[in-house]
């Protein structure tokens, strides 16, 4: 029987700006990767703080290897009970090396703020070989990807003993193949332990050893390995089963093209498509490829009119686009389109080229404020989260009457409820005649919204397939044929 090095016992924690926790009770094992799933008010955001040492108990015991243990200081927590945590706010320095990042020493005098270069980078070089990156450790950080800026720190912290190491949702934007790298890595690492936070079903979930779900803050139970179903999850997490859209309810493409992407560069394949007049146009970006298409749409120093067209005309910048009526929506960068000092009605018609923001209340649509307030929750007037920044600025790309949008990525960063809210506010800008294309990873998103869907192929580029005639289970099995020459469990990610 594996050993219990992890305990929780009744635990409650309350403050009246955060979710609560209700008497909470877990254990973990060593070498066990155990999931804590659950919605954003689920108290999903204070437990990883609580287990990592940052945030003291206000009921309840915490047990590590049978002994109660008491918060101190995070860096003191974390070195007495070899506990860290991997979050959102962890970064590499981008201007130093992977060996730099590796091995810095911190409060110390900067002559000697790194160890022994040759040391540091054989030592680093070493690990990077264990978890299986073609990276150099010489190699500047800002170089290489999120997912691989993760493995190397899950890396750093083995190297400096760690026996539990948390995963507070770091893999929301991640791709199939960087699930697989990352799950490798801790079926490698038998001797630690791995506590992974998520707020909806994915490939980490689907694999764990025992998921914990949590409700409301209280937890509503734990689902075991051999008993994983997705709709179980989902239900588990919302108290309901999830919602299944006709297929009338889609809407079919216009006769007028108002969008159109020509030879766009994605890898080695070329993306084309184009989008009509009220259409949603889906792209099952499984692979993260398009998670930065405005970037590579407009390239610095190079002309893109020969790739976008909106209206029939050539946009060769984003500028251009804008004023031909395309507009973006960006799950990735949503909170750095949002600006607090301004009230809602200021944010949702503040445009970024040019618009005063001085006048901007007087000039705001009536129709939109009214329909943007309805479909937001007292809570999140109150909280201003992710998913009010995101149906702040789709609502805001209305007040400028586009004729065409790119949302991409929009539900990354949210749980299945906030996500099912965005999507039909989706279905409801499409319906007043507006061509959308649609980026997300979700594949369940791309069927049950978009009238044709666009899927990466190894050796055929992009393929259209038609939602009406092929039916889900068809489509994720078509997927996972993509993948199965590298592995076969990278198509349980995409159920």
């Amino acid at each position: 029987m594996k050993k219990e090095i992890l305990r929780l016992e009744n635990a409650s924690w309350r403050c009246k700006a955060n979710a609560s926790l209700k008497k909470i009770s877990m254990s973990l094992y060593e070498g066990e990767l155990l999931s804590i799933m659950g919605l954003s008010s689920s108290g999903i955001d204070i437990l990883p703080k609580i287990l990592s040492g940052e945030v003291m108990i206000g009921e309840g015991k915490l047990y590590l290897n049978g002994t109660p243990v008491s918060s101190a200081s995070v860096s003191r927590f974390q070195q007495e009970h070899h506990i860290y945590c991997l979050n959102a706010s962890c970064a590499l320095f981008p201007e130093f090396s992977i060996a730099e990042n590796f091995t810095a020493i911190r409060k110390i005098s900067p002559a000697s703020f790194f160890l022994n270069r040759k040391k540091a980078y054989s030592h680093t070089q070493y690990y990077l070989d264990f978890a299986g990156l073609p990276l150099d450790a010489s190699m500047p950080a800002g170089r290489i990807t999120e997912a691989q800026a993760h493995l190397v720190q899950i890396m750093k912290f083995v190297s400096q003993g760690a026996k539990i190491i948390i995963l507070d949702r770091i893999a929301t934007l991640y791709s199939a193949q960087d699930f697989s790298a990352l799950l490798h890595l801790i079926r490698r690492l038998k001797q630690v332990s791995f506590i992974y936070i998520g707020t909806q079903p994915d490939l980490m979930a689907e694999l764990s050893d025992r998921i914990l779900v949590l409700r409301g803050g209280y937890a509503a139970g734990v689902i075991h390995h051999d008993l994983y179903n997705g709709n179980l999850l989902f239900s588990m997490m919302t108290k309901r089963q999830p919602k299944k859209m006709a297929f009338s309810a889609r809407l079919h493409p216009g006769r007028d093209t108002v969008l159109r992407i020509n030879a766009l560069p994605v890898g080695k394949s070329r993306l084309s498509c184009c989008v009509h007049g009220g259409e949603i146009l889906g792209i099952a970006d499984y692979t993260g490829s398009l998670s930065k298409l405005e970037q590579m749409l407009f390239p610095p120093r190079r002309s893109a009119e020969d790739i976008l067209w909106v209206d029939g005309r050539g946009a060769g910048s984003l500028k251009k686009a804008v004023s031909l009526g395309l507009s973006f929506v960006n799950g990735a960068s949503a909170s750095h389109s949002y600006i607090n000092s301004f009230t809602l009605p200021e944010n949702l018609s503040f445009q970024l080229l040019g618009k005063s923001p001085f006048n901007v209340k007087k000039r705001v649509s009536e129709h939109i404020y009214h329909s943007c307030i309805g479909s937001f929750s007292d809570a999140e007037l109150k909280s201003r989260g992710q998913s009010f920044d995101l149906k702040t600025l789709l609502f805001r790309c209305l007040y400028s009457r586009p004729s065409a949008m790119i949302i991409n990525h929009i539900t990354a960063l949210l749980d299945p409820l906030q996500s099912e809210e965005l999507l039909s506010i989706v279905r409801r800008i499409a319906s007043e005649g507006i061509g959308i294309l649609f980026i997300s990873p979700e594949i369940s998103h791309c069927y049950s919204l978009c009238s044709r869907i666009l899927c990466p192929t190894r050796r055929m580029g992009y393929v259209e397939i038609d939602p009406a005639a092929v039916s889900y289970q068809e489509l994720l099995d078509f997927i996972c044929l993509q993948h199965s020459e590298k592995t076969a469990a990278l198509g349980a990610y995409l159920v």
